[in-house]
């Protein structure tokens, strides 16, 4: 490493704040894992190469500074909001180089965080306007330095940079065979938005065309539908985010699986959903990013918006032979194989991290 570009970052904190994991602290979600995922401990290994410490950023002992009336609900928070009766003398830890705040979500969304130095902040945007509206107010993101986006219609390499999420994932070592699956399924949670480019209620509006087909073989997997009381919903996947090998252990017993994003006709908002699919063989059928083909080629996936309606649509499907079946599959295999689809990995998560750190590090 240059010795001046070693020396300007010597004894620098990067802390690290996800919605996901909103009351993480410290530095324990970096150390090595026994099992599982090592992305905790590979941003640690990358920062430590460029002499960054990391941790994660105390939102508990940051939130007094960070109130703003909506966050006010009693008498001692009506104290720190006045600015009296504070845990710590400043908002901010002079050790710290650089926060990076993955979303903002529930916890952070009623805080002012334009209390913090901005040229040491940094966002990194994963969900969408239907999902974290407040993601997308330009007043919050006058708050920081740097802003790492999906949104390709705000990319423009000054202040927003693109920034893919890691949801691609090594495929299953073998597939179920085609004449042991079922026909078609909808892993996804019943949610529910005002945006105007939500999907949420079409996802139940194509759940209620098949609960009126009990002929058609369609299984519904997800969080709360209980109330519903849907023939075709099977059960929850376990987990407040779903266990990932049951949902694909369910996934790969079938042909066909929906895959609809949160949102629609938005650039560069791609998700789990393809990902998923391609991983267990199965033919997905997206709805979501309007230049989805910028990043998967249209012959691996079913385009939604290419049928006028859900009949249409079920009969392509219903009369789909083996063989054409078959090659979206393969199609799809193939895909998780190039560059294009390695944008969408850990390693690339990670190297958007650790470029968003030393940039504001070295500012």
């Amino acid at each position: 490493m240059n010795l001046l570009f070693s020396l300007a970052l010597l004894g620098a904190t990067v802390e690290l704040y996800e919605d996901w994991y909103a009351d993480h602290v410290g530095e324990a979600s970096f150390a090595k894992p026994a099992t599982g995922s090592t992305l905790y401990y590979d941003l640690k290994c990358e920062l430590a190469e460029r002499d960054l410490s990391v941790r994660n950023w105390d939102r508990k002992a940051h939130e007094p500074h960070l109130l703003t009336w909506k966050k006010v609900d009693g008498l001692k928070a009506f104290w720190n909001w006045l600015g009296f009766s504070l845990p710590t003398a400043s908002a901010f830890d002079p050790e710290t180089s650089c926060i990076v705040f993955t979303n903002l979500g529930v916890h952070l969304r009623d805080l002012n965080l334009g209390k913090l130095p901005k040229e040491k902040l940094v966002l990194i945007m994963l969900e969408s306007p239907a999902v974290q509206p407040e993601l997308y107010d330009p007043e919050v993101h006058n708050w920081f330095d740097r802003i790492y986006t999906w949104d390709d219609d705000l990319v423009d390499n000054i202040r927003y940079f693109k920034c893919y999420p890691f949801y691609k994932h090594d495929p299953l070592p073998s597939f179920v065979p085609y004449k042991e699956r079922k026909f078609l399924t909808f892993i996804v949670g019943r949610l529910s938005s005002h945006h105007p480019k939500e999907l949420y209620s079409e996802r139940e509006r194509l759940i209620r065309f098949f609960e009126a087909r009990p002929e058609i073989e369609f299984d519904l997997y997800g969080r709360y539908w209980e109330k519903r009381r849907f023939r075709c919903w099977k059960g929850a996947i376990s987990g407040p985010q779903g266990d990932m090998e049951e949902k694909l252990h369910v996934l790969k017993q079938y042909k066909f699986a929906f895959a609809y994003e949160n949102t629609r006709d938005t650039k560069g908002y791609i998700t789990e959903k393809l990902f998923d699919c391609f991983a267990t063989g199965v033919v997905p059928i997206y709805w979501g990013a309007s230049n989805i083909t910028d990043y998967v080629p249209a012959d691996c996936f079913i385009d939604r918006r290419h049928f006028k309606d859900n009949e249409e649509l079920l009969a392509f499907l219903q009369a789909m032979p083996q063989e054409t079946w078959e090659g979206y599959v393969a199609r799809g295999q193939a895909y998780l194989k190039t560059e294009m689809a390695n944008r969408f990995t850990v390693q690339n998560y990670l190297r958007c991290i650790v470029e968003a750190a030393t940039a504001t590090t070295l500012r």
